[in-house]
């Protein structure tokens, strides 16, 4: 009996599935190119150079690499060019999980630090029962904030300025504090949370209410300094925690106030301190013996008189070279440390050329050590906060703006009462406490911030001809540059001053400053308008000198300020031609003497200011890591309340960049936690969580907050949402989406179905694959092929939309891919290349690439006793001479028995060659059938595999389309009945 099996192809539990259908279980290395048929993918090659970008995107047809560094494809060949860079930058992403203080309470001198599995937090409170100032220490699970212990040390200061540092030593996690003049020490296990109990160390002398640090030197030392508590000496401690031994020492150094300390090499540690009475700034350096100081006590600066230095940080690149961070009247300044005795300026700040300290931002404040990344970027970051922002802003060593994050103030709080917020700053597996000096007495009350690269790639999208990048610092590319989409700061208030000799009419005049900036398109960006000036009065034929603010921190290179004012008496701003002022960074304002030239005093009413009429300021978006367009809308998920809040752009016009207004949003429901995904689908917008779908008709508001808006969200899935966004794929069929345990599908209909059963044992978290489930790293559709390509850390899943089938590619690990001229491109992280999809071979790089196609476990149904499997018989195609590997499974049992070969160059003519044709001298191109008699033939089950083994060229090989089986009951077999018997009563 000949016997026929469908062929249907999917991917589906594994190596050893315990399952019987009808059905090829693998399909690995394989396309589909006709229905019916499984062939070879194509081959993959590197493009010229390495690149550590993790992350891939697509501008303007071309491919994007990026994280520290952009590169674009540059060429004009697309499948040969090389990446070149355009711009720096560099990626992050920000978790704001907020903790609500209680009204009343003051937190402050936080310090946070991530090691192992858990966040441990210390900062001191002000009791307001009792008004004591105590040190709280708390732990919580590193990856999902659940909290884990807690401790409270009560009243280790004399006065108000308590300080607990944390230290990571080697793996292991360790907290001091200064009480009753000792340094206490203890630790946290990094495994549970657990907080185990300081100890007294026995190191005398040091102050109880004066700035304290710590920092590990070694695998086995941690080195603190303070101000001493008798003679306001510095006082510096080695404390060797594997030997228990501890002790300290003076230096004698009068009336110290500020102090750092930081690693100048193993067993070494650079202090640098501040004393008060001379305005010095200073620094030296100590081993872990104490006996003397290894680097003479030297003045870097002698600061100017009545200016005080505080929160000192630094870094040593090597031992003879540092970089000092420091604040001095709340304007960031930095120097390098060469020799150690001999400082130099750092030249590579903004501004112009400078022959002292140069200053990289003013009005803003130290808010964290340095961040070490010079192994991924070569470059080092620190964090900074201005008094009159909302916002801590990460620097690169440059001064340049590189990551930006809200610092929110907790409940209770207030601009001259700030409490400290709950965040921590990471790069890579190193963690800092972002350390912010605000006016609350004598405390340093630091902001938190979370900042760390996005471990699953960053959604991009190119909108108003731009590459939107959503990070802590919304960015955009042109083509040319990196900016920040939108504009950092709204403009200070600008003022005036009249006088005489001028030809200004009489009367009231006001002012207003927009920044403005054109992209290489041309595009116009403005700035949100400062709030309009006081009122200048002027008398007839009068002038007004203006006093107007430069933006002094931005990415953009091409700003200009312009002046908007009234006429004389009027209300209604308009641009004045005069004042198109190309921005100066390194300059807080400039002066304009309106009226001073003969000129119209009259401005042109053609040119009024872009919010006239109620139209909307514009704004920067928030940072946001998930972004989506709708409508011909930007929208980003508000990072500053991740679970509710969906902000969206203004619509786009042309001839002007992306534009955000703070009162342009909408929110979704906080059941569901975050919003993990947004996406625009037959005309609706939807929100996807992890656990559930939200969808919202309507529009959103005008320019002018005109309209209906968006309407409220109704429920589509109430159980089934969106892990990872880069996994969405919109195909004929509806959108693809993965899932907590599988690939999902929402239809046409909204209806969401499964689509990923087949390789639910690539996704499942429970799945019986011995190293866990893949982790999907991005969805890339190639219309061409009609498939979806879901690259992971492992082999690729691909789906074929046009079919319904499924198969594995070998040979694409991948941290990120992107589709650019029908091409796939992929980051290989293996040797740090950007790989394509090579149409024109099928080898990858030089190794061929194999098509292996299994089957599933068979067990022919409706043949009852003993079966035979007598003959199987394949049908496919002799594309290229190759050879044919088929291996044989027997009933359930996971070991290949039969293992046999056929070499396609063997075949022969067969038949009536003048009737039916020659055909091809190779035989290549022409269907063929390969039979195979297994070994077993009485059996329960049966599995084959198929694969081109022993390849060496770059042979496209076969095509399966075809399986027959000729099977049949054991001859003789005779079914017999037993004899018949009568029932007794």
């Amino acid at each position: 009996m000949a016997i026929p099996l469908t062929f249907q192809t999917g991917v589906d539990t594994g190596s050893d599935p315990k399952v019987t259908g009808q059905t090829l279980l693998k399909a690995e290395d394989a396309v589909f190119p006709r229905k019916g048929a499984v062939g070879k993918r194509r081959g993959t090659r590197s493009l010229a150079g390495t690149h550590a970008e993790q992350h891939m995107a697509t501008y303007k047809d071309r491919p994007v690499a990026f994280e520290h560094e952009l590169l674009v494809e540059d060429g004009a060949d697309i499948t040969s060019g090389a990446f070149s860079s355009v711009d720096t930058m560099s990626l992050w992403d920000v978790s704001l999980n907020r903790t609500q203080t209680p009204e009343g309470e003051q937190r402050f001198n936080a310090e946070v630090l991530e090691v192992g599995l858990v966040r441990t937090w210390a900062y001191a409170v002000h009791e307001p029962v009792g008004g004591t100032y105590d040190i709280h220490i708390e732990t919580f699970e590193r990856y999902n904030g659940r909290p884990l212990a807690n401790t409270i040390i009560s009243g280790p200061s004399a006065g108000n300025n308590p300080q607990c540092r944390l230290v990571n030593l080697n793996g292991a996690l360790y907290y001091l504090y200064v009480s009753t003049t000792r340094i206490w020490l203890g630790s946290v296990n990094v495994t549970t949370g657990a907080i185990a109990g300081a100890v007294d160390t026995g190191v005398l002398l040091f102050s109880n209410n004066q700035q304290f640090d710590a920092v590990a030197v070694s695998t086995t030392h941690i080195m603190a300094c303070g101000r001493d508590s008798t003679g306001n000496n510095l006082r510096v401690a080695s404390l060797d925690i594997g030997g228990a031994s501890y002790a300290g020492v003076n230096f004698a150094a009068v009336d110290v106030d500020a102090v750092g300390i930081w690693q100048r090499q193993t067993d070494e540690a650079v202090i640098c301190y501040f004393l008060g009475t001379g305005r010095d700034l200073r620094f030296i350096a100590y081993d872990i013996s104490l006996a003397a100081p290894t680097v003479a006590d030297t003045r870097l600066r002698l600061l100017p008189a009545n200016t005080v230095a505080y929160n000192i940080t630094g870094i040593n690149a090597t031992p003879d070279t540092a970089q000092v961070f420091y604040t001095q009247d709340e304007t960031v300044h930095s120097l390098v440390l060469v020799e150690p005795r001999v400082y130099r300026a750092e030249l590579n700040l903004p501004g112009p050329a400078v022959t002292s300290d140069a200053v990289i931002c003013n009005k803003a404040v130290v808010a964290s050590k340095p961040l070490d990344d010079t192994a991924d970027s070569g470059d080092v970051f620190l964090w900074i906060t201005y008094e009159t922002q909302s916002y801590a802003y990460l620097l690169d060593g440059a001064g340049n703006h590189r990551g930006k994050a809200f610092p929110a103030l907790a409940e209770g709080s207030n601009a001259a009462e700030p409490v400290a917020t709950w965040f921590i700053a990471t790069m890579d597996s190193a963690s800092t406490a972002l350390r912010y000096k605000p006016t609350v007495g004598d405390t340093r009350a630091p902001a938190m911030v979370t900042i760390a690269r996005p471990a699953n790639g960053v959604l991009t999208l190119e909108a108003q001809d731009q590459l939107q990048i959503p990070t802590s610092l919304p960015v955009q590319f042109d083509g040319e540059s990196i900016t920040e989409l939108g504009f950092l700061h709204v403009p200070d208030v600008v003022s005036g001053a009249a006088a005489g000799g001028g030809n200004l009419s009489a009367g009231d005049y006001l002012g207003i400053v927009v920044y403005e900036d054109r992209d290489t398109g041309n595009r116009l960006h403005q700035s949100s308008p400062s709030l309009p000036s006081a009122t200048v009065t002027s008398g007839a034929t009068g002038t007004i000198t203006w006093t107007i603010p430069f933006l002094t921190h931005t990415l953009r290179e091409n700003v200009t300020v312009t002046l908007w004012r009234t006429n004389a008496g009027g209300s209604t701003y308009y641009r004045h031609p005069s004042v198109n002022e190309p921005n100066n960074t390194a300059l807080d304002q400039f002066t304009f003497d309106d009226g001073s030239v003969a000129a119209d005093d009259d401005l042109s009413a053609e040119a009024r200011l872009y919010t006239d009429g109620n139209v909307l300021a514009n704004t920067q978006p928030p940072s946001g890591h998930v972004q989506g367009e709708h409508q011909g809308r930007l929208f980003i998920v508000d990072n500053e309340s991740p679970e509710t809040r969906v902000r969206y752009s203004k619509p786009y016009a042309e001839g002007i960049g992306v534009e955000h207004a703070d009162l342009l949003y909408l929110d979704a429901p906080p059941e569901g936690g975050d919003i993990t995904a947004i996406h625009s689908f037959m005309g609706r917008l939807l929100v996807f969580k992890a656990d559930r779908v939200y969808a919202y008709g309507g529009k959103g508001f005008t320019n002018t907050l005109l309209g209906p808006g968006y309407g409220d969200p109704y429920l589509i899935s109430e159980a089934v949402g969106c892990t990872k966004q880069k996994t969405m794929a919109l195909i004929p069929g509806g959108l693809m989406f993965q899932g907590a345990a599988r690939l999902w599908l929402i239809d046409k209909g909204f209806r969401v179905q499964s689509i990923g059963d087949a390789v639910r044992y690539w996704t499942d978290p429970i799945t019986r694959r011995p190293s866990g489930a893949l982790d999907l790293r991005a969805a890339v559709k190639l219309p061409e092929l009609s498939i979806v390509v879901y690259v992971t850390d492992d082999m690729a899943l691909v789906y074929n939309y046009l079919y319904g089938q499924w198969a594995t590619w070998t040979g694409h690990v991948s941290t990120d891919a992107t589709e650019a001229a029908d091409h796939l491109f992929f980051k290989a992280p293996s040797d740090d290349t950007i790989r394509i999809r090579d149409v024109a071979t099928f080898l990858d790089g030089a190794t061929p690439v194999t098509l292996t196609v299994e089957t599933g476990w068979l067990s022919f149904a409706g043949l009852l006793g003993y079966k035979r499997v007598y003959r199987a018989m394949f049908g496919g195609q002799n594309i290229t001479s190759h050879t044919l590997r088929i291996r044989i499974m027997y009933d359930l049992e996971p070991e290949w028995i039969d293992d046999l070969t056929f070499d396609s160059s063997t075949l022969t003519r067969f038949g009536s060659e003048a009737h039916m044709g020659d055909g091809l001298s190779s035989y290549e191109g022409m269907g063929y059938q390969v039979g195979a008699n297994p070994s077993r033939q009485k059996c329960t089950s049966i599995r084959f595999q198929f694969s081109d083994d022993d390849q060496t060229g770059s042979n496209e090989s076969y095509d399966l389309t075809a399986l027959t089986f000729e099977v049949g009951i054991k001859s003789g077999t005779v079914v017999r009945r037993g004899s018949r018997r009568k029932a007794s009563p």
